[in-house]
């Protein structure tokens, strides 16, 4: 609905009516937290370190899993449930219990360099789908492949119909 109620049917996607569709980055940002794209991040720490009350020696490969940092209760209310007002300031649903918890794209200089550009293709292309057509889903509950980079674990069949 946000969508088509700023871009209208054939209206251009340009910077100031992105900024105007926070719905549309909300559901980018809780469907990544829900569907990981990467399961986990690893890295060797550099130092002797104490990371949640462990202690950690250097060169020690430590590994984050996304999958179960993003559904954990400890850092998100409801976290099965697909709630993007969750990520809209001033919405009753909104707060994060870690700021580290949802990380699709990493964090820091080891974090995706093509993020920006990822989540701006992600908007563009989600904004033309929505524009142009009326897209439904009427098949199973669809749950997602691990093995390598996160992706549908069946067909994924949907209903398109030219607005």
């Amino acid at each position: 609905k946000e969508i088509v109620d700023v871009l209208g049917k054939d209206g251009k996607l340009t910077e100031s009516k992105l900024t105007e569709m926070r719905f549309l980055k909300a559901c980018q940002t809780e469907s990544l937290r829900l569907s990981s794209i990467i399961i986990a991040t690893a890295r060797k720490t550099q130092v002797d370190m104490v990371l949640d009350g462990y202690q950690i020696p250097a060169g020690t490969n430590v590994m984050r899993h996304a999958t179960f940092a993003n559904i954990d209760e400890k850092f998100f209310s409801k976290a099965n449930k697909f709630l993007p007002e969750r990520w809209i300031r001033g919405s009753q649903e909104y707060g994060v219990k870690n700021s580290y918890a949802n990380l699709p794209f990493g964090h820091g200089p080891r974090a995706c360099l093509g993020q920006r550009f990822a989540r701006m293709e992600l908007y563009v292309l989600t904004c033309k789908m929505i524009q142009k057509f009326k897209i439904s889903y009427e098949g199973p509950p669809i749950g997602i492949d691990q093995r390598g980079i996160g992706s549908p674990d069946k067909e994924l069949k949907l209903k398109m119909i030219r607005r």
